[in-house]
């Protein structure tokens, strides 16, 4: 995470080791739990899961790995994205298939790690 209050110097706050690196991170704002969710792809490996990242808004430093979700596909996921409001669903390409998940309220962020 980094601070770019001036966008000219950006600051790193903090960095959570995440298994498979980082290919792409879609975050979902918490503002009810004062949090944004980061949903993040692995960049290598057999990694057949995605990572959930928990940012506290008040404490960006205390960002930590919520844990991780598992695939229905063996290819991985890669190349994400979210669709917010009433749908709520996060998206990532996974071979010749794709995974779709539901991210409607409070799902897929539970408040204790499970790694």
């Amino acid at each position: 995470m980094f601070d770019i209050t001036d966008p000219a110097d950006p600051t790193l706050v903090d960095s959570v080791q995440l298994p498979c690196g980082s290919h792409t991170a879609n975050g979902v704002p918490d503002l009810a739990n004062g949090r944004l969710i980061v949903y993040n792809q692995g960049a290598g490996g057999p990694c057949f899961f995605f990572d959930i990242v928990e940012v506290p808004l008040a404490a960006p430093a205390e960002s930590r790995l919520l844990r991780q979700q598992s695939l229905e596909v063996e290819n991985g996921c890669h190349d994400s994205g979210v669709i917010l409001g009433e749908v709520n669903l996060m998206a990532c390409a996974s071979g010749d298939k794709a995974n779709v998940f539901d991210i409607g309220e409070n799902e897929g962020v539970d408040t204790e790690p499970d790694v």
